[in-house]
């Protein structure tokens, strides 16, 4: 059996897709999604509909309807989980929005769904082992 060696990725997390968090310049409370292309071009339609008077996304709605504001994408949006799959797209989004909810950080527009206690059990086992 040959073992070949990872190659290691060399993109940059911008170009990557996954879960992202986007920040408030103002609060400095954090929005969390998803894509399934690259964060660039993720940030590129929130930034439309801020500038558009469109709040489709809850971040946009945050900046809107608070006058706060927001950033260059190398300073407010950061690939907190690249994934390829996009079946796991929607439970790691889920997992991070209650993760970030349960921490205080979490804008208040984006909603996140009820308590999920397989998610709190995995919160929980990670602050105990890390």
């Amino acid at each position: 059996m040959i073992i070949r060696p990872k190659l290691q990725d060399n993109t940059q997390d911008h170009d990557k897709s996954g879960i992202y968090k986007l920040i408030c310049k103002t609060c400095n409370k954090g929005y969390i999604g998803q894509t399934s292309k690259n964060l660039t071009l993720r940030y590129k339609k929130h930034i439309c509909y801020i500038k558009n008077n469109d709040p489709q996304s809850a971040y946009a709605l945050h900046i809107l309807q608070n006058r706060y504001e927001y950033g260059l994408l190398k300073d407010i949006m950061t690939l907190i989980k690249p994934i390829r799959n996009t079946n796991l797209l929607i439970p790691y989004k889920q997992l991070l929005i209650q993760t970030t909810h349960k921490e205080g950080n979490l804008i208040p527009e984006q909603k996140h769904r009820e308590h999920n206690p397989l998610f709190a059990l995995i919160t929980e086992y990670n602050h105990r082992h890390t």
